[in-house]
């Protein structure tokens, strides 16, 4: 293993430990687009403890495996937008927290880039949903709570009331029933 400087015909440039010409260890490769990625490689790719930073402005540090963005890491989009948590073959999995560009956050389990299984979901506005979650949707048991103080507490199904469920208004009014698809049934 050694320590060089290549620069490729494309204008890419790597600078760093390589075994059999290959980045090996720890190095800086930057393509001529502007992105980089410095850290740790293992026969090539990003393997190990690096920051890769695209030419748009995102930029992800953490864990690789196998050149992808694998374990715990933060990725900060273009956007503004920003997750700090699981990475499982460069999708969110697992916990973690994520901030929208509009300062909404979503905190809770996810799977394949989605919010899955239980996450409170905090609106800029003071909206908030703490429950279960399925492919990005509120989905399964959980309490809505708005900012104007009304609250449903109660079965959800892709992102609407659905089931029983129990709405109280600002007033202290309520409503315990059943709903489908977001609209209540009976008195």
């Amino acid at each position: 293993m050694s320590d060089c400087r290549h620069t490729f015909p494309n204008g890419d440039v790597y600078c760093g430990a390589v075994d059999n010409d290959l980045p090996h260890g720890y190095g800086k490769y930057e393509w001529s687009d502007g992105s980089f990625y410095e850290g740790e490689w293992s026969e090539g790719v990003k393997h190990g403890t690096g920051k890769y930073k695209w030419a748009s402005g995102s930029s992800y540090e953490g864990l690789w495996a196998e050149g992808c963005m694998h374990g715990i890491g933060t990725y900060v989009g273009s956007d503004n937008s920003e997750y700090h948590g699981s990475f499982v073959k460069d999708k969110k999995s697992g916990y973690g927290k994520k901030r929208y560009p509009n300062g909404d956050i979503y905190e809770g389990l996810w799977q394949n880039d989605l919010a899955e299984n239980l996450g409170i979901y905090q609106w800029l506005n003071g909206d908030k949903f703490n429950g279960e979650w399925k492919q990005g949707k509120m989905h399964g048991h959980g309490t809505f709570v708005w900012h104007t103080g009304e609250r449903y507490d109660g079965d959800w199904k892709s992102g609407l009331e659905n089931g029983p469920g129990l709405f109280i208004w600002a007033d202290g009014s309520a409503f315990y029933g059943f709903w489908e698809e977001g609209k209540k049934h009976g008195s």
